[in-house]
């Protein structure tokens, strides 16, 4: 189906002005792409045409505003078309993204937009490496936010995930992260085949205070079996019910805080907090 629709964008940006002389020069499918001596690099999906093409599996509009291109694949698409002017010596005049549903999403690319586009995560690589350099908390190199943070695998261990997680984050998020203290060792149900975990929650997106989650299978998460009284326990990737209450998903991932790693920073260790 992707393949179908990308054809059809394609199709219609040879009739596109100018379409004919980047047409020459086209890049074609996921060719890396890079610029700033390698320090800015990017793999658009296509190029054809006048136009940057990006396929999305998911919504390409800004939340609750379906005129409006999510701003980070507006950056993406800015910075994809200053690398291709660097590889085909022509500004792309348009981006595109193609989601696996709904009708395509067009952006106009302007030249003095794409620059500031790619000065500004330049400069923000450069930061990056200077706090690198310098040392510090490893917090200091984050940015979280919802957004930011919605796909990311290192929810469990990041310290300013969990410092700025709050109840404002769920929505966007997309799911529940709780820590908290276990009063006791996660108790058996459903005849042994599944544990429930009852967690004091003081901290993360909420809810707060007693939660309990069930069912939570052993052989999945196998840190259960190690949950004393006392201990303190993260949990992110959970689902939130209508009611406010939240349950296990797939993406469930429980960790004791005693098991995550310590981060560290032109060799200084920092431990984690709960």
């Amino acid at each position: 189906m992707a393949l179908l629709r990308a054809q059809e964008i394609a199709n219609a940006s040879r009739n596109a002005p100018g379409a004919e002389a980047l047409e020459a020069k086209e890049t074609g499918r996921e060719h890396w792409l890079s610029s700033a001596n390698g320090r800015l690099v990017g793999r658009p999906d296509l190029i054809h045409g006048d136009a940057v093409i990006d396929y999305k599996t998911g919504e390409v509009h800004e939340q609750g505003d379906s005129s409006v291109a999510k701003a980070s694949y507006v950056r993406q698409l800015q910075i994809y078309a200053f690398l291709a002017r660097e590889r085909m010596g022509k500004w792309p005049a348009r981006g595109v993204l193609l989601p696996m549903a709904g009708p395509p999403l067009e952006i106009d690319l302007e030249p003095a937009a794409c620059e500031r586009a790619a000065s500004e995560a330049l400069h923000l690589l450069d930061n990056y490496n200077h706090k690198i350099e310098a040392g510090g908390l490893p917090a200091s190199l984050a940015n979280p936010s919802p957004e930011a943070c919605k796909w990311c695998p290192y929810q469990i261990l990041c310290p300013a995930f969990w410092m700025a997680a709050g109840d404002s984050w769920i929505e966007q998020l997309g799911t529940a992260a709780i820590g908290g203290t276990a009063p006791a060792a996660p108790r058996p149900i459903y005849g042994g085949a599944a544990l429930a975990l009852l967690l004091s929650a003081d901290n993360g997106t909420g809810p707060l205070g007693e939660v309990t989650l069930a069912p939570l299978s052993p052989e999945v998460h196998t840190s259960l079996v190690l949950v004393q009284a006392g201990m303190c326990v993260r949990v992110t990737g959970l689902a939130r019910r209508a009611d406010g209450t939240v349950v296990p998903t797939m993406r469930s991932v429980i960790a004791r805080s005693e098991d995550v790693p310590n981060l560290t920073i032109s060799d200084q260790t920092v431990p984690q907090e709960r």
